[in-house]
């Protein structure tokens, strides 16, 4: 059965839960405009990978396709997200941890070189 493009379907979120198990997690808010745009790639969205940011009404809006990743987001990750949404996490703030950030990132890549 050919997919219906005239009707505009709920874009459901789900979330990496491991094991190679997804859960559904939030929907997607798409404008009909959007809509649009997404029927004129000419595939179906089902298990693709996207990028999407919470817009300031609390929807979570489509940013662009991750065609670079095998998964989705790990729960884990998703959650920390939420939680520096909820935070209002700034640029300011970051800019002020980055050197604390890069030197544990840098810590942290010589173990993970030795693992592999």
């Amino acid at each position: 059965m050919a997919p219906d493009y005239d009707a505009m379907p709920k874009f459901n979120l789900s979330v990496f839960m491991g094991d190679e198990r997804y859960e559904k997690w939030a929907e997607m808010y798409v404008t009909p405009q959007e809509w649009d745009e997404f029927k004129s790639m000419g595939k179906p969205l089902d298990e693709e990978i996207v990028e999407c940011a919470m817009d300031t009404q609390g929807r979570w809006r489509f940013l662009r396709l991750r065609t670079d990743k095998k998964d989705g987001n790990h729960i884990s990750t998703v959650n920390s997200v939420i939680e520096s949404i909820r935070d209002g996490v700034g640029k300011e703030d970051l800019m002020a941890a980055a050197k604390e950030i890069r030197d544990a990132w840098k810590a942290r890549l010589p173990r993970q070189q030795q693992q592999h």
